[in-house]
């Protein structure tokens, strides 16, 4: 993310969503011990979910467009860690899911502002 590309301003739908992501990334410890996991046999910071929600919350606090090439292996690891919840059945990775989907769905309707670019601005009209 470039200097220019500042985090968006509070009270919008995007921000809460991405400090509701960051807050569970946060407590990912809790929430497991509180499924009935418990230590040593229970995931941790530094293990792909948390880490991965948590990158996602502070992807979409980005304003403008978010580059494709940092979303792709947040977005990847979304949907694999997050069909594998549901096969699983690990409640607490389901936001996996979402997460990969939102992250997805910004990108697409994202790109292109802030004059990166995007089918609306990549053709250039003749004369």
């Amino acid at each position: 993310l470039s200097a220019r590309q500042a985090v968006d301003g509070a009270g919008s739908a995007r921000r809460v969503v991405s400090s509701l992501l960051i807050v569970y990334s946060l407590i990912y410890p809790v929430v497991v011990w509180a499924d009935g996991f418990r230590y040593p046999r229970m995931p941790t910071f530094g293990v792909p979910c948390p880490t991965v929600i948590l990158t996602i919350g502070l992807l979409l606090t980005a304003r403008g467009g978010i580059p494709p090439l940092l979303a792709i292996v947040p977005v990847l690891w979304g949907f694999i860690g997050g069909s594998a919840a549901v096969l699983l059945d690990v409640p607490t990775d389901y936001v996996l899911l979402a997460g990969g989907a939102l992250l997805t769905f910004a990108v697409l309707t994202r790109r292109g502002q802030d004059g990166g670019p995007s089918p609306r601005n990549s053709r250039r009209s003749q004369p």
